[in-house]
C-alpha cells in the first residue's frame, strides 16, 4: 500500500438520532483505512489547490482502501498533491445493518 501523509476523515450522514449515537459510540475508533462500499454515502478528494473532485463510489469492486484512492489519482492524472480525502458514510443504513445482524445472532440462541 503506498504511503500517505494526506488526511483522511470519516463523516457521518444521517436522519435519525438514533443512527447519530452509531457515530458518537463507534465511528470515532475507526481508523478509516478500509471501509465497507455499502457503508459509504460518498467520497471527495480535496487537492491542495483546493480542487474538490468527487471519488465515484461505484466504481468500487469491494471495500474502500487507500490503494482505490492511489488507482483514482493515477486515472485522474492528478498533478497537485491530495490535502484530504473525506468519506460520509450513511449512518441510517450502518445502524439498520448492525440491528439486524445483532438481531439475527442473537436471535437464534434466545428463540423458544
Amino acid at each position: 500500500m503506498p504511503s500517505f501523509s494526506t488526511k483522511v476523515v470519516l463523516l457521518g450522514k444521517s436522519t435519525t438520532k438514533k443512527s447519530k449515537q452509531v457515530h458518537k459510540e463507534i465511528l470515532n475508533n475507526i481508523q478509516p483505512t478500509e471501509v465497507p462500499k455499502e457503508f459509504i454515502d460518498s467520497i471527495t478528494v480535496t487537492f491542495s489547490n483546493q480542487e474538490v473532485v468527487p471519488f465515484n463510489i461505484k466504481n468500487l469492486k469491494g471495500n474502500f482502501s487507500l490503494e482505490e484512492v492511489h488507482d483514482f489519482l493515477k486515472e485522474y492524472k492528478a498533478t497537485d498533491k491530495v490535502e484530504l480525502i473525506e468519506i460520509a458514510l450513511d449512518l441510517d443504513y450502518i445502524t439498520k445493518d448492525l440491528e439486524e445482524k445483532s438481531s439475527s445472532f442473537l436471535g437464534k440462541h434466545f428463540e423458544n
